[in-house]
């Protein structure tokens, strides 16, 4: 593969390939297709080069000029509608784009085969001369008559997944599935999705995906599941703007997405905000009366030696990682969209020793006083604290206040963490963008994507140091990983969509979130899990309470 030269800023190119005249099985809208997505990419500041209605030649030489133009762009963007399958070749299943040389009548998948331009070969040609190379496929429309050789209505086989530097690939319908056509003069639902969704300001393409997905699910009744096989980004990601590269802060989006709309902001977002003073003191009673559209932000607390606890806003957010984000795990959630029906309050803080120690000195946390370690006690991060433990000091807020606190469910956890309720800021590793040793506590011996190092601390740090997240809490991630109420599940596809913890599983271990001043920074990131048996306390674990606002 070709080494990238370096990116000439802002240099954005396209091809647009869209083939409807087979001589066998026509299709009506892959022109009208490329109309659609070739003044969408203009837009947004593409050169845009599109190609209808090509033969075998026309093809490959499109595509070699492509390769040509794409060298040294920041952004080189391939977008294929007609029909495409695979077909066997020695034995192996080779996917298809086919041109219009191509015999749908022909008696042997060799000659069947002489019509279509592979898909590995195009990515062979297109990949590795810009920075980024972004490839849409509106293929695997089914051919009837070669329907009764099972060919026409398989779709592609599936495609290795292994690494190809600087890629994204994103099929229209998921591998061995067909695809819509559309109506007439309609354009087809994907070509529709992709040229609604890329002309949005400060959209990443992991989120771009995610929307094309949503629209394309919708409109065929989850007949038709687009489907992302390739996703190997350069640091730093595509953002389809017009300089193809993500915006300096939240501030510069020119159009945030809708409420309702899975759109991010970048990896690398708002310049963190200088540590906060400390707070003033917290008036001792119950919350103002909250409503459902509340903005949040409110902080109360209901005891001189109960938690601080800071409104949180109903809202949506995507929770998850995507396949491409450094350092994700096998168990971590893909992501999927939660939706917070009303605001409820978290804790400001992680519960300090001397909150624990309070509910200790009552007989009221059991019989076991926590170490720890030397770090100190007062306000920082109570430690060593088992989830049965937990539990007694939830029980003992109930009593105090009367009052229904309890544990966040993992979703409320990461919802909480990443500080978004309109998701802007889906997918982010991390609220306050790239991770600096000053802005979490963790082991900054090691790295996460380029990040500095430093000395680490080695210890946990008082509970309200650093900055506070979008929502005002303090070290959701990072200083220790935080106790939830949802039972184990290696396999997270329960998640309730509401955010209700996930009560099946292994409930003899209890999920963990955050990382500590222990972890490597990967752990930190707000998709992270881990877990630990409810019997079994950790220098790494605490926790922070939640509570209910109202009926």
């Amino acid at each position: 593969m070709p080494s990238a030269a370096p990116p000439i800023p802002g240099r954005l190119v396209a091809l647009v390939i869209a083939n409807g005249a087979y001589p066998d099985a026509p299709l009506q809208n892959p022109v009208v297709d490329a109309g659609l997505v070739g003044e969408s990419l203009k837009r947004i500041g593409f050169a845009v080069t599109v190609k209808t209605n090509v033969d075998l030649d026309g093809f490959e030489q499109a595509l070699s000029d492509f390769a040509a133009a794409s060298k040294g762009a920041d952004v080189a963007l391939f977008y294929f509608a007609g029909h495409g399958f695979s077909v066997a070749a020695d034995g192996i299943q080779q996917n298809l784009l086919m041109t219009t040389s191509s015999n749908f009548q022909a008696k042997s998948e060799i000659a069947l085969r002489q019509g279509g331009e592979p898909l590995d070969h195009v990515e062979e040609t297109v990949i590795g001369r810009a920075r980024a190379t972004l490839i849409f496929i509106d293929a695997c429309r089914n051919v009837p008559v070669l329907a009764h050789r099972g060919i026409g209505s398989r779709g592609f086989a599936p495609i290795d997944p292994s690494s190809a530097e600087g890629a994204y690939v994103v099929l229209s319908t998921r591998q061995g599935k067909t695809a819509e056509d559309g109506e007439a003069g309609q354009g087809s639902p994907f070509a529709r999705a992709v040229a609604a969704t890329l002309p949005t300001a400060g959209l990443r393409i992991e989120d771009a995906a995610a929307r094309i997905r949503k629209k394309v699910r919708e409109e065929t009744s989850d007949a038709q599941d687009p489907d992302v096989v390739r996703s190997d980004l350069p640091e730093g990601g595509v953002v389809l703007m017009g300089g193809g590269s993500p915006p300096p802060a939240v501030a510069s989006l020119e159009a945030p997405p809708p409420a309702d709309s899975p759109s991010a902001v970048p990896q690398t977002p708002a310049p963190v905000p200088a540590a906060e003073p400390p707070a003033a003191a917290v008036s001792v009673g119950p919350p103002a009366k909250i409503a459902a559209n509340d903005a949040g932000g409110e902080v109360f607390k209901e005891c001189d030696e109960c938690p601080e606890m800071v409104v949180v806003p109903a809202g949506k957010s995507m929770l998850g990682s995507p396949p491409g984000e450094s350092g994700r795990q096998t168990f971590e959630s893909a992501p999927h969209l939660v939706e917070i029906a009303k605001p409820f309050a978290v804790g400001r803080y992680a519960v300090t020793f001397a909150q624990w120690d309070a509910c200790y000195a009552e007989g009221a946390c059991g019989h076991r006083r926590l170490g720890d370690l030397d770090f100190g006690r007062g306000k920082r991060p109570a430690i060593f604290a088992t989830w049965a433990e937990a539990q007694l000091y939830v029980q003992w807020l109930k009593r105090q206040t009367g009052q229904p606190y309890r544990l966040l469910s993992e979703a409320e956890w990461e919802y909480a963490a990443r500080g978004c309720r309109n998701l802007k800021c889906a997918y982010a590793p991390f609220w306050f963008g790239a991770i600096k040793p000053e802005l979490a506590v963790y082991d900054s011996r090691r790295s996460y994507d380029g990040s500095p190092k430093a000395d680490p601390r080695l210890k946990t740090e008082p509970v309200d140091s650093g900055p506070a997240n979008p929502f005002g809490l303090y070290n959701m991630l990072g200083n220790v990983r935080q106790w939830t109420q949802d039972c184990w599940n290696p396999a997270p596809s329960a998640v309730a969509s509401n955010g209700a913890p996930v009560l099946s599983g292994d409930c003899s271990a209890r999920a963990t979130r955050g990382g500590s001043w222990a972890d490597e920074p990967s752990k930190l990131r707000a998709a992270s899990r881990d877990y630990e048996s409810v019997d079994e306390g950790s220098e790494r674990i605490g926790f922070r309470v939640a509570r209910d606002l109202g009926p």
